[in-house]
């Protein structure tokens, strides 16, 4: 992916992407114009081309509008975050979290450490999986997660409770819409969600005081991906001529199989835990070893 430094040079990658495809889409539908009237085979193939090149347009038209929410975008602000807090007093002081994939130069909040809890976790099978394996060889490890306490100011005249406010709000923003985030702090976590947030108002009081919201945070390990499961597509010829129906028969209409492409570290129970299907069945569907399934292999469940 090329490295894009501003937003106007993003504008114009996707502008670009646009003008061909549309480009692409206006010359299929002339060839198309051409025939349509035409019942044969060409002018089938033609249409076909030509709404092919209109979905590819709308898409690149769509991706055009939406250009400030590009993942291109979200490197430039995220490039534009580090900087601004590289020059904050805080930074190498407090931890911080952003989104990892940013919108605005401002999504960021820097946090006060009072306790930072990591828990590592590994759920091993009940039984032994294959005669020779201890269940060790069945077990999965489950998402990293942190248990923070800490607060947002504590510094002096300088925190404002209005700017708390923002920066809390923002915090309660994230967890509510379950916003895929990153974590520096005495640990790291690259990828990872806000599943429980309690702020506590702390006002000034007295000269001197400090205006403070405390912060209790769990975060949790967690990877936004596409759907690894993957259904065949049927194709057929078309004739021109409409084939009988045939009545259907629910007893005799086979299931499709269904599987998930295995990657790195995939097990029998992180599958039953993804798909929902029971442990006993997975593992009678498949041939691997507990354990020991090749990467790229299908999983069927």
């Amino acid at each position: 992916m090329a490295k894009y430094t501003t937003l106007t040079a993003v504008k114009k990658k996707y502008k670009n992407d646009y003008t061909k495809a549309n480009d692409a889409f206006k010359s299929a539908k002339k060839k198309y114009d051409k025939v349509k009237n035409k019942n044969t085979k060409h002018a089938k193939k033609l249409k076909k081309s030509m709404n092919k090149k209109k979905s590819n347009m709308e898409k690149t038209k769509s991706n055009l509008s939406r250009y400030k929410k590009s993942r291109e975008a979200s490197d430039i602000y995220r490039a534009k975050i580090l900087a601004k807090m590289k020059t904050s007093k805080y930074w190498g002081k407090r931890g911080y979290i952003m989104p990892k994939y940013p919108w605005t130069d401002t999504s960021y909040c820097f946090i006060y450490i009072n306790d930072e809890a990591p828990n590592y976790a590994n759920t091993p099978a009940t039984n032994s999986l294959e005669k020779g394996h201890t269940t060790y060889a069945g077990s999965s490890k489950q998402p990293t997660s942190i248990s923070l306490q800490g607060s947002l100011g504590g510094d002096g005249a300088n925190s404002h409770m209005s700017g708390l406010k923002t920066q809390m709000k923002r915090l309660a923003r994230w967890s509510d819409n379950s916003t895929q985030l990153t974590w520096h702090g005495e640990t790291t976590m690259s990828s990872m969600t806000i599943t429980a947030f309690t702020p506590d108002f702390s006002h000034e009081v007295g000269t001197g005081g400090e205006n403070i919201i405390g912060v209790t945070l769990t975060m949790q390990e967690a990877e936004y991906a596409d759907s690894d499961v993957k259904q065949k597509s049927t194709k057929g010829t078309d004739t021109g001529k409409k084939n009988p129906t045939k009545p259907k028969n629910p007893a005799s209409s086979k299931k499709k199989k269904r599987y998930i492409v295995a990657k790195a570290g995939y097990t029998y129970w992180y599958v039953h835990q993804k798909t929902g299907e029971s442990l006993a069945t997975i593992e009678k569907k498949n041939k691997y070893t507990a354990g020991k399934i090749p990467i790229g292999a299908k999983i069927y469940y």
